[in-house]
């Protein structure tokens, strides 16, 4: 069986660019790095829209690499 790996997923947004920009960190049980990403889309939501969509292109990307046992984190920090 697959040993359980961990996903911290993060985005932040720029109003003035108006772009989101999000990255996963993969980790395994001894929290060594496994793989990482970033990706920025042209567009503009709320905080925890853009965490979602980082989470949705986390998950994308764990699809890819064929990994199933994932814990994701995410910190959805609401700066007004």
């Amino acid at each position: 069986m697959a040993s359980l790996l961990k996903c911290n997923v993060d985005a932040a947004i720029s109003t003035a660019d108006r772009t989101i920009s999000m990255g996963a960190v993969l980790q395994d049980s001894e929290r060594r790095l496994v793989g990482a990403m970033t990706d920025v889309l042209k567009a503009s939501m709320s905080s925890a829209e853009s965490e979602a969509r980082g989470l949705l292109h986390g998950l994308k990307w764990i699809t890819t690499l064929g990994h199933q046992r994932v814990i994701f984190e995410i910190r959805l920090q609401d700066v007004s």
